[in-house]
């Protein structure tokens, strides 16, 4: 599947400068709750998904510094939309 292409670009130069960059830009703060980079571990979260969105994986206003406890309540926090599709599917 999607799984190993999509996987492979977070590895990539690309990828790096984009984390670097949202985390420049949002000045290392998490933009949800405030948070800084000093008190809690950031993630760049993909606003539109990395995996079915190629051609916005790169773009910053695709991104958004958020910390572990935001980034985990979002629809696409590991994978958790594509859980939620299949169990509506099944049920």
């Amino acid at each position: 599947g999607i799984s190993r292409t999509y996987k492979s670009g977070y590895y990539s130069l690309d990828y790096k400068k984009w984390r670097n960059d949202v985390f420049e830009r949002d000045n290392y703060i998490c933009r949800n709750c405030g948070v800084s980079g000093s008190k809690s571990y950031l993630t760049a979260h993909h606003i539109k998904s990395f995996a079915y969105y190629p051609e916005l994986r790169f773009s910053l206003a695709n991104g958004i510094t958020l910390c572990e406890s935001c980034h985990s309540k979002t629809d696409n926090y590991k994978r958790k939309n594509n859980k939620l599709k299949r169990a509506k599917k099944f049920s």
